[in-house]
């Protein structure tokens, strides 16, 4: 005979406690909203979040993935966790859609592109995504990166993100 009431397998946290359970959604803005990404905490490091908040990025909805990115950086003011949400997005075919607008909304300061650069490279130089390059902020913020980037060695420099276009002005003859 079959059961139909079957009571779930407990959790439990890093220290051993048990654990209530909770959404992927709730996991997600739990592992996000408190934590300082690749820094070492108590109970666990840094990486082992990013892996968890990568691991989470895929069964939550992509609406809900993009507010929580735009939430951590606008009223949590965090730099990058909100970057790695986006670039794990950029990885999901179904939550690509939602990239260029979430970056444009993450991406407050010129640093933060080449930031988001070396995140997206982590894990080996590759093409951006066309939705990642529709997302890069307006070309009000290139010039902030040129200053940016004469005063802040990177790994990743700024002009490998942005390109700054050239324009060539006509000459009337009068």
């Amino acid at each position: 005979m079959a059961k139909t009431n079957i009571p779930r397998k407990p959790i439990h946290t890093h220290e051993g406690a048990k654990a209530q359970h909770i959404s992927p959604e709730q996991q997600l803005r739990r592992s996000v909203m408190a934590c300082m990404l690749w820094e070492k905490e108590f109970y666990e490091d840094g990486q082992t979040i990013a892996e968890r908040i990568a691991q989470t990025i895929p069964h939550v909805v992509p609406e809900k993935v993009s507010w929580i990115a735009i939430e951590a950086r606008k009223q949590m003011k965090l730099r990058h966790a909100p970057l790695l949400i986006t670039r794990e997005m950029a990885r999901i075919p179904s939550h690509k859609w939602y990239v260029a607008d979430t970056l444009e909304q993450v991406i407050d300061r010129a640093d933060e592109l080449a930031e988001f650069v070396s995140i997206y490279w982590k894990d080996g130089k590759q093409p951006l995504s066309a939705q990642v390059k529709r997302g890069l902020p307006r070309p009000q913020a290139q010039p902030q990166a040129v200053q940016v980037q004469q005063r802040v060695p990177q790994v990743v420099r700024v002009p490998q993100v942005v390109r700054v276009p050239q324009v060539r002005v006509p000459q009337v003859r009068v």
